[in-house]
């Protein structure tokens, strides 16, 4: 039995070290790597096609002026930023208010800037 434990606690030891992100130099990734992993995929989910209520999850207006573009914060992390052009399901209005069915026709990559304030 004790030697069952220890094969299981050497085997999960192994998974665990092989599993944990690595940066090019092999060293183990710290946190905060592992926060811009995390964001980056869960941005990678975000597809033209998809609504605004989607986005809406993971990302918040960043301040400042927009124009047909709309700047968006990544909510754990407000220095990861990504630009979107939507669709917009009210066109009644010159500048229309987001709707959470407007539909996303361009996403930019991820990039990282300072937030803006308003």
């Amino acid at each position: 039995m004790k030697g069952l434990l220890v094969s299981v606690l050497i085997v999960s030891g192994i998974v665990l070290l092989f599993n944990f992100p690595k940066t090019s130099d092999g060293q183990s990734q710290t946190t905060s790597c592992k926060c811009v992993t995390d964001a980056l995929a869960g941005i990678e989910k975000i597809k033209v096609g998809m609504k605004r209520r989607d986005l809406d999850k993971m990302f918040s207006v960043d301040g400042g002026i927009s124009s047909i573009t709309e700047r968006f914060v990544y909510e754990k992390c407000n220095f990861i930023k990504v630009e979107v052009k939507f669709k917009f399901v009210d066109k009644s209005d010159k500048f229309p208010k987001g709707n959470p069915e407007d539909e996303i026709i361009e996403i930019s990559k991820p990039y990282l800037e300072h937030p803006f304030y308003d």
